[in-house]
């Protein structure tokens, strides 16, 4: 999920030359951002917090909830909770949920075309309204867009004064029938908040994926550098039938292998485009014609079933037994499948 807090899926087999760029821009983006600072969503929320209700702002404190009747009761709460770190929470009626899509974009146009929708869909004016927002990345390249819009002045009256107390904002959450967090720069000193606001939708983990992608490129480079003292050696060679035909079959070995590895490239952004937002992977291994994948999803079953549905994947098995991670609420899972070497 997106706080633009998180992050765009992978490339997928099928786009063309200028999505694929603006992808991957979006991807070392994102990449950086989150190894400086943890998106919102996995950030646990504080037991402190100020919560904005119908009925006024409140301060919860280890479960205990008091009215806020004037600024110093900031401090008075929170110091005898202990602590200095606290969130902001909309409740109720507080403020207005907003739903959208919006086409995939590269990410500070999309960042823009959101802050645009929202103040363009919000009955406030955009000078008097504060808001937060999440996105998700759907399968058919757009991105849907939930957001949380509240008046300004309650909101900053808050924020100003729990900074003046000491207090630090850890996220803004919306609490209701859609509950999300993110790390807005109202609320959020700049030295704390992220550069990016793409969440982290990606299946792969980016440490992963970077291993993959430098580990197959150095691949490539090396038979290319191996084909061209090949190209010499044939060369001067030629004079022997024998040893020319040896040295032609070794270069079509070494091709066969450079084309297989460029088509293992797209097999990430194949298995991230067919599986769900709420499924991840934690290991992909090629391996000539098989593919072993690992990773988390709220079931394994499914996971299964939707790889079957992939034409170039065929006997699709667990390798081992599906374990449930609790802390999660997810399904660990191990699967092989017999691979064609090719992508439709």
């Amino acid at each position: 999920m997106v706080d633009m807090s998180e992050q765009p899926r992978a490339l997928t087999g099928s786009m063309d030359l200028s999505k694929r760029a603006h992808r991957l821009a979006n991807l070392v983006r994102v990449g950086w951002a989150d190894l400086t600072d943890p998106p919102a969503s996995v950030i646990a929320p504080c037991k402190n917090r100020i919560e904005m209700t119908d009925a006024g702002a409140v301060i919860v404190s280890d479960g205990e909830t008091r009215p806020i009747a004037a600024e110093r009761d900031l401090a008075e709460a929170f110091a005898e909770a202990g602590g200095s770190v606290i969130d902001l929470v909309f409740r109720d009626d507080s403020c207005i949920d907003l739903s959208f899509r919006l086409p995939d974009s590269p990410l500070p146009d999309l960042e823009r075309m959101i802050d645009t929708e929202i103040q363009f869909r919000s009955p406030f004016n955009p000078g008097t309204a504060v808001w937060i927002w999440v996105a998700d990345e759907l399968p058919e390249n757009e991105w849907h867009i939930r957001a949380a819009v509240a008046l300004k002045g309650p909101v900053q009256q808050m924020v100003a004064a729990a900074q003046a107390n000491g207090l630090t904002i850890s996220t803004v959450r919306r609490d209701g029938l859609v509950s999300f967090a993110a790390k807005p720069a109202w609320a959020v000193p700049r030295s704390q908040s992220k550069a990016s606001k793409i969440p982290q939708v990606l299946r792969l983990p980016l440490a992963s994926l970077a291993v993959f992608m430098v580990s197959a490129i150095a691949l490539i480079a090396t038979l290319g550098l191996r084909e061209a003292a090949l190209n010499a050696d044939v060369a001067q060679a030629q004079r022997t039938l024998s040893s020319q035909a040896t040295l032609s079959a070794t270069r079509q070995t070494f091709s066969a292998a450079r084309e297989a590895s460029l088509r293992a490239l797209l097999v990430p952004g194949a298995l991230t485009d067919a599986l769900p937002d709420d499924v991840w992977l934690e290991q992909l291994v090629i391996d000539g014609e098989s593919i072993v994948i690992t990773g988390y999803g709220p079931s394994a079953a499914d996971v299964s079933r939707i790889l079957s549905t992939i034409p170039s994947l065929a006997d699709i098995r667990f390798v081992s037994p599906v374990t449930r991670d609790n802390s999660q609420n997810l399904e660990r899972f191990r699967l092989a499948a017999g691979w064609s070497g090719e992508i439709q």
